[in-house]
């Protein structure tokens, strides 16, 4: 599930505390980029806008992150709600595929 869901979402599952998830996720040699969500960084990467956008994406409510990571559900929502401030001009065609998957609207 951890590719998936959040850590807290897990934990809530399976009835455990987040602190017990991560130990045994570390214990499942887990790696951070394993997680669910993105950093930061990686979606400024991916979306070819810098980091402090991203910040200020997130300080404005329009992304929201859990134990440091942007949620995928907040990076759905943003692609719905506020789709049209990804630069889609610097895009390559894998990129605007995969962005589609998050329900931003683009032609490829």
């Amino acid at each position: 599930m951890a590719p998936v869901h959040a850590i807290a979402t897990i934990a809530a599952l399976l009835d455990r505390s987040e602190m017990a998830v991560r130990l045994k996720l570390k214990s499942l040699n887990f790696e951070s980029h394993d997680l669910a969500g993105f950093k930061a960084k990686d979606l400024a990467e991916l979306l070819h806008v810098t980091i402090r956008q991203v910040r200020r994406w997130r300080q404005k409510g329009y992304l929201f992150s859990v134990n440091g990571r942007i949620t995928e559900e907040s990076f759905t929502r943003f692609c719905r709600t506020h789709g049209d401030k990804i630069p889609k001009a610097d895009i390559d065609d894998a990129s605007r595929l995969w962005l589609r998957s998050y329900g931003l609207r683009i032609d490829c």
